[in-house]
């Protein structure tokens, strides 16, 4: 199976990529995103001062502390000001003053509850700013590029991500990541959100690789140790990692990478400590004003929450939300969103077996995130509790559920979408695309020009009214630097050409990749009866499965396993061994016709069979050797060595030329488990007197 892509197809989901980001910074208005002014207040206070501030230090420097009040001329913070944005714009129809910064003057007025976060992001962002920006939106500007960037990256890995595990259809992972709501809001603004996504998903992706290298394995302890380091919230997926590596993972390679999250956590929980007192960082309620004697207990306390409205809540912002407005979906829209996408996700489980591994880790990243949500809403409770507030005022934020992109969409969507029929992915990308420019243009964008208001709901909207034209228009002064409609219209019509260019590519690279599926379901028989030509094929589950001829190493590999094996086996009459070509029938009602590098068969079972016997071999072989081609997904490969040990295979060795390593798995000792593996390191013995008693090879026999 190739699992390769060409450049030029992840070339068009990074330009798909680069117009949709662009096109949503260029159209928010000034700190339009969630706690973007003061994200943007601590990278000022950073690039003015050099230090990172503690958590009761005044830190907001004056003109962002203005902003946020909507005082003056300067740019009133959008998210701060909530529903007075719309009358603000009225009052200002020429648009707002741009302040020039002093950065020797910093002037900070009031502590800043972002204090709490990590500090690598406003370490990396001060500096920038500092450089690139002498004006208040030019400041903004330039850090909300910054997460551009990072949104590409995030996006092309999460993509990678895909084909990797389940071949070329596995990019357009990446183009419904790109559509996705609630994502945009969590990375396209000013913040540490961005850099933490983009390095979670370059983490996971390094993370799967096989291939090994001494730069591979510095660059992956890199991306965990920047995954740990930009944001609390991705410490949980630290515990998949032991799912993610290969099984032939080296040791210095576990040891690298662990050692690089070690210290990026022990460096985190140092500074955090230091400047907030909580090694996992403050959670924002030590400067509130409200003060009250707190409930008599902890427990009457908590059981007095309402914990229905905060899933409901998180819910919400999990489909959707607009930062201003909490969400401007109505519990109808939502479900009209998302039923389709679960239908389809139903059908892709039901026409195929999804891999076991690849469900285990989405499951973990389900555990994993709820884990970290766990703490989060419990350091605002706590919070909550000691100031004497009736409840949290956050803490249950929905949108922090895309942090985990690299996992739903890399692994889960990629999965939905390889299950699926060309036609099926075509609609579920439409609709993910149209319901993107409807919420956006067709609703949000009137909210940023001040046009929408809570007193002209729509059927869709609990906010509505404004021209989605006239809006454009109005961004053109409000906005975050759009030029005009148009500059909108022509960003919306490249990532959407972008995406159709991607959406045929994937489409070409699948059906001349090495594996391409027949929907249709098809039997052994018909399969024993197509005309051979330049492909072989095996059948899986009724669908069949074009296999293109191995390489010349590949082929090599196999060719001096048999050589090897056969005439011991000869030579003691202990069976026979069977090519590449051999299909065994391991399945009917869907039939399941598989095809090893290499098998062998005792000498009871072919007699019992009959060794004249046309057709495939009923039933599977004691032993059976797969050999990895370059682009193998290696929990691909693992989880068919799986199917052969479920359907009967004694022993099943998967041999790993780029690592000169070989894994074997075996049934389970516990009846009903999951089959054991064994990993052999270079330069080890492949031995297995189980199945083929006294005979064994050196892998370097093998591989050199």
């Amino acid at each position: 199976m190739t699992n390769s892509l060409p450049a030029k197809a992840v070339f068009w989901l990074a330009v798909a990529a680069l117009a949709r980001l662009l096109l949503q910074v260029l159209a928010m208005p000034p700190y339009a995103g969630l706690d973007e002014a003061y994200h943007v207040a601590r990278v000022a206070f950073v690039a003015s001062t050099g230090a990172q501030p503690s958590a009761g230090e005044p830190s907001i420097p004056r003109y962002l502390a203005t902003s946020m009040a909507a005082a003056g001329d300067g740019p009133p913070a959008f998210g701060v000001v909530a529903e007075r944005w719309p009358e603000l714009v009225a009052s200002r129809p020429g648009g707002f003053t741009d302040v020039v910064i002093e950065r020797a003057r910093p002037d900070p007025v009031s502590p800043n509850y972002q204090a709490q976060q990590p500090s690598p992001y406003y370490a990396v962002a001060g500096p920038i700013a500092s450089v690139l920006a002498r004006t208040q939106l030019r400041e903004l500007l330039a850090l909300r590029l910054l997460a551009v960037l990072c949104g590409i990256v995030t996006v092309v890995a999460t993509g990678l991500i895909g084909v990797r595990l389940f071949g070329p259809t596995g990019l357009l992972a990446g183009a419904l990541l790109l559509v996705t709501p609630t994502w945009l809001t969590l990375v396209a603004r000013a913040g540490n959100d961005a850099p933490a996504c983009a390095a979670l998903a370059l983490a996971v992706l390094l993370a799967l690789r096989s291939e090994e290298s001494a730069g591979s394995r510095l660059a992956e302890a890199l991306a965990w140790g920047g995954a740990i380091a930009f944001k609390l919230t991705t410490w949980p997926a630290v515990a998949l990692l032991p799912f993610l590596w290969p099984t032939a993972a080296t040791r210095p390679r576990r040891l690298l990478t662990g050692s690089a999250i070690f210290v990026a956590a022990a460096l985190t929980g140092l500074d955090l400590a230091t400047r907030t007192g909580n090694a996992l960082g403050d959670q924002a309620l030590w400067n509130s004003s409200e003060q009250g004697q707190a409930a008599s207990g902890v427990l009457p306390w908590l059981a007095q929450q309402p914990w229905l409205r905060f899933l409901k809540i998180f819910v919400a912002q999990v489909v959707w939300t607009s930062g201003q407005h909490a969400n401007a979906l109505r519990p109808a829209a939502m479900a009209l969103y998302l039923l389709p996408v679960l239908g389809l996700l139903a059908l892709a489980l039901r026409r195929r077996r999804p891999p076991v591994q690849s469900v285990r880790v989405v499951l973990l990243a389900l555990a994993a995130f709820g884990a970290a949500q766990a703490v989060h809403l419990g350091g605002f409770l706590r919070e909550a509790y000691r100031a004497g507030l009736s409840e949290p005022r956050a803490g249950c934020e929905g949108w922090y559920f895309l942090t985990f992109a690299p996992f739903w969409f890399g692994i889960g969507a990629a999965l939905v979408l390889s299950g699926l029929s060309r036609k099926t992915v075509a609609f579920l990308l439409l609709w993910t695309l149209l319901w993107d420019v409807g919420i956006h243009e067709g609703a949000l964008y009137c909210d940023y020009a001040g046009l929408s208001t809570p007193g002209n709901p729509g059927l869709l909207f609990r906010w509505g009214g404004g021209d989605p034209w006239d809006a454009l228009e109005r961004l053109r002064v409000f906005g975050g630097g759009l030029p005009g409609p148009w500059a909108a219209v022509a960003l919306r019509a490249l990532q959407v050409v972008a995406l159709g260019i991607l959406f045929w590519r994937s489409r070409d690279q699948e059906q001349n990749s090495a594996m391409s599926v027949d929907t249709r379901l098809a039997t052994a028989e018909e399969l024993l009866r197509m005309p051979r030509g330049s492909f072989r094929y095996e059948l899986v589950r009724g669908e069949l499965h074009r296999m293109s001829p191995a390489g010349h190493r590949h082929g090599r590999i196999a060719a001096r396993l048999t050589a090897r094996l056969a005439p011991f086996v000869e030579d003691h009459e202990l069976g026979e061994v069977y090519a590449a070509e051999t299909g065994f029938l391991l399945t009917r009602d869907p039939d399941t016709v598989r095809a090893p590098d290499v098998a062998f068969v005792t000498h009871s079972r072919v007699e019992s069979t009959g060794s004249e016997t046309e057709g495939f071999f009923p039933g599977a072989p004691d032993l059976a050797v797969e050999v990895m081609s370059p682009s193998d997904a290696p929990t691909a490969v693992a989880e068919k060595a799986r199917e052969w040990v479920r359907a009967g295979t004694r022993v099943v060795v998967v041999l790993d030329p780029r690592n000169k390593s070989a894994v074997v798995y075996r049934p389970a000792i516990e009846p009903g488990g999951e089959p054991r593996s064994e990993v052999l390191a270079p330069g080890a013995t492949l031995e297995i007197t189980d199945v083929v008693p006294g005979w064994s090879v050196p892998l370097a026999n093998l591989f050199t």
